[in-house]
C-alpha cells in the first residue's frame, strides 16, 4: 500500500537469475486502482466501477495497513485483501486478482458505486487498521467479520463476505450503540480473540482500553461491552 492510494500485489519471492540469485526486480501480478492503459480497465464497467471509473477510489492509506484473509462468501473460499482509506471507507478487493494486472473491488463500505444512493461517510480519516474475526448478529454464529476502528470513536462489525453483486456489505453490530457518546479518537488496530470460547474483540480508545462481545446476544445491533479499564485500576464490569 502506497501514499499515492494504490495496493500492489508483487512476486515475495522476487526474480531470479542475477548476482546471488536474484535479478533484484520482482514481478507485479496487480495493482488496484488500476495502471492499465485507459480504456483497458475491465471494472470500469455500469457493474462494478462505472464506464468511468466513478466509483469512489482510495486517497490514501496513512497508517493502515492491508489485511489478507481468506472468506467464506457463500459459493465458496476467497482469498482477499481488506484496507481502510483515509477517506473514511474501507475496502475489500481480490487478492488473486484478474490475471491482466488487475483486481476488482468486491465491496466497498460505506456503500459506493454501483449502489444508487452512495452512503456518505463522516468518519474522517480511518487511522487503524482493520481486524479480522468473526461476530454473531444473534441469529447466525460464526460470521466472517471485519472490525474497523473508526476515528470518530466507534467500532464497526462488517460482514467480511458482503454481497459481490452490489458491491456492498452490511453491519453486523456497532459499538458503542449510535445514540449513545462515542468513546473518543480511535488510532490504534483492534485484536481479535477467541480464548476461553468467548470471542472479543480488544481495542483502545484515549486512556481506556475495552473488550468486547462480539456475540451480539440480545440482536440489536449493538456489540457488548465485556470490560473496560482507564488503566489506573481493575477493569470496570
Amino acid at each position: 500500500a502506497l501514499e499515492n492510494g494504490h495496493l500492489y500485489c508483487l512476486d515475495a519471492e522476487g526474480n531470479t537469475g542475477g548476482p546471488g540469485g536474484y535479478s533484484g526486480s520482482t514481478k507485479m501480478y496487480w495493482s488496484w486502482p488500476s495502471e492499465t492503459p485507459e480504456g483497458s480497465d475491465p471494472n470500469q464497467t455500469a457493474a462494478i466501477d462505472g464506464p468511468d471509473g466513478i466509483a469512489l477510489m482510495p486517497t490514501n492509506f496513512g497508517s493502515s495497513a492491508p489485511l489478507i484473509q481468506q472468506v467464506a462468501t457463500g459459493t465458496g473460499n476467497e482469498w482477499r485483501v481488506f484496507i481502510a482509506s483515509t477517506n473514511g471507507r474501507v475496502y475489500a478487493l481480490s487478492a488473486t486478482g484478474n490475471g491482466d494486472g488487475t483486481t476488482s473491488r468486491r465491496w466497498s463500505w460505506p456503500s459506493d458505486y454501483p449502489s444508487a444512493t452512495p452512503d456518505a461517510t463522516n468518519f474522517g480519516e480511518i487511522k487503524g487498521s482493520v481486524t479480522y474475526g468473526v461476530s454473531s448478529d444473534g441469529t447466525t454464529a460464526n460470521i466472517p467479520t471485519i472490525f474497523v476502528p473508526a476515528p470518530a470513536g466507534r467500532v464497526y462489525a462488517l460482514n467480511a463476505a458482503g454481497d459481490a453483486t452490489t458491491l456492498t456489505t452490511n453491519t453486523i453490530w456497532t459499538y458503542p450503540r449510535p445514540a449513545d457518546a462515542p468513546l473518543g479518537e480511535l488510532v490504534t488496530t483492534p485484536v481479535f480473540s477467541g480464548l476461553g470460547g468467548t470471542n472479543r474483540l480488544f481495542f483502545g480508545a484515549g486512556a481506556t482500553l475495552f473488550a468486547v462481545d462480539t456475540t451480539d446476544s440480545d440482536a440489536d445491533g449493538v456489540g457488548n461491552l465485556s470490560w473496560k479499564t482507564a488503566g489506573d485500576g481493575p477493569a470496570a464490569a
